[in-house]
């Protein structure tokens, strides 16, 4: 919820530069090369406070 407060996304240690916001539940990300395979945390972060995802994103 509140998803559309998102200002940046990150994937494990690596910055993802485009965040496209679907709706206030839901944003599109393009994982970047730089981002290790494996289980990944995923943060984001609003103007005043960071946000982390409750769940691990795998890259294969």
């Amino acid at each position: 919820q509140n998803l559309n407060q998102i200002k940046y996304v990150r994937i494990g240690n690596v910055n993802v530069l485009n965040v496209t916001h679907l709706d206030s539940e839901m944003v599109r990300v393009t994982v970047p090369v730089a981002v290790q395979l494996g289980q990944q945390r995923v943060t984001g972060q609003t103007q005043d406070r960071q946000v982390n995802c409750p769940y691990t994103l795998t890259v294969q």
